[in-house]
C-alpha cells in the first residue's frame, strides 16, 4: 500500500513529466496515421500504370460487399491489372 501511495504522490505531485511523456507520444502516432504513404505505395505495374495498394484495399472491399466472399489478394491484384490493359 506504501508503494501505491509513493506512485500516486510522485504522479500528483509532479505531473509535467507525465505530461510531457504523454504528448510525446501521442504526437508520435499522428504522423503514420494521416501519412498518405502507404495508400500511393505502387504495389504492381501495368501498362506504365501503378496499382496502389489502396486500389487493392478498396477493390477488395467492393467484391466482398457484392459476393460477401473475402477475395484473394492476387486475385484482386489480376482483375486490377486486366482493367488497366
Amino acid at each position: 500500500m506504501a508503494t501505491v501511495k509513493k506512485i500516486m504522490s510522485i504522479i500528483f505531485y509532479r505531473p509535467l513529466p507525465f505530461l510531457i511523456t504523454g504528448f510525446v507520444l501521442v504526437l508520435g502516432t499522428i504522423p503514420e496515421a494521416i501519412s498518405p504513404v502507404r495508400a500511393q505505395a505502387g504495389v504492381k505495374m501495368a501498362n506504365d500504370a501503378s496499382i496502389t495498394e489502396d486500389e487493392i484495399e478498396q477493390r477488395s472491399k467492393m467484391i466482398l460487399a457484392v459476393t460477401h466472399k473475402q477475395p484473394a489478394r492476387q486475385d484482386v491484384i489480376t482483375r486490377l491489372i486486366d482493367e488497366k490493359k
